[in-house]
């Protein structure tokens, strides 16, 4: 083999390592500086966005231990709201806003949407609001997977229906409107508050994810009021 053909074998080489490395560097991403980026480069398709008019509402009822709990959906602000005629013996969780992330080939989408914890009887014990990814539709309920937030308390992982503390946000003030953005890449979950990075997550979910948020009416808590809006989607 002559000198010139060494030569070039070895620039081939580099030149392999560095395009190599390149696609390495592209695909790590600073999760501080992810949420600048990720609607122009990563998810430039834009879903239906969700905003309420303010001119429609009903009541469900729900029956629990022969205490009637009734239900309030405000679709003006997007508002989940429970209320107990007498302390509840165990803690209600309710559902009534979501963005559903379906199809098999979507495994990336950034959702953002804001959250107000509007009422809470008694004061700062009545109850939550909180936002869940999961693949509840596919398993159903109990045996889901992913992630639960919290504001104002924790975020717990969700590991076939059973439910752990993951971090704390007790920092994070759920009285006042507060702005979500989720992010999803390959299979991570990236979660911010008012453009501050929180935390990440790995959901292990290989199939579709919904986006759901709703309210969480505690042990003795009578009212518990939350209010869900602004819903935007990119994938």
């Amino acid at each position: 083999m002559t000198s010139n053909k060494i030569f070039s074998g070895i620039i081939f080489i580099l030149l392999l390592l560095l395009m190599t490395g390149a696609v390495f560097a592209d695909n790590e991403y600073d999760p501080a500086e992810l949420l600048e980026i990720v609607d122009e480069q990563l998810m430039k398709r834009i879903g239906p966005a969700q905003d309420f008019s303010e001119s429609q509402g009903y009541v469900n009822e729900i029956f629990e231990n022969n205490v009637i709990h009734q239900r309030y959906i405000y679709d003006g602000k997007g508002t989940d709201a429970l209320l107990s005629l007498f302390p509840v013996s165990e803690e209600i969780m309710s559902s009534s806003k979501y963005l559903n992330v379906t199809g098999t080939g979507l495994k990336k989408f950034h959702v953002s949407l804001t959250v107000h914890q509007a009422e809470s009887v008694p004061e700062d014990s009545g109850g939550a609001c909180w936002i869940r990814c999961s693949d509840i539709l596919m398993t159903g309920k109990g045996r889901e997977n992913g992630l639960l937030i919290v504001p104002g308390y924790k975020a717990f992982r969700i590991n076939a229906g059973e439910v752990a503390e993951l971090i704390d946000l007790s920092a994070l003030n759920p009285e006042e409107s507060i702005k979500f953005d989720l992010i999803r890449l390959d299979g991570v979950i990236y979660v911010y508050a008012d453009q501050e990075y929180l935390f990440s997550f790995a959901d292990d979910i290989p199939t579709s994810v919904l986006v759901d948020a709703g309210s969480l009416l505690f042990a003795s808590g009578n009212r518990i009021r939350c209010n869900f809006d602004d819903f935007n989607l990119h994938y």
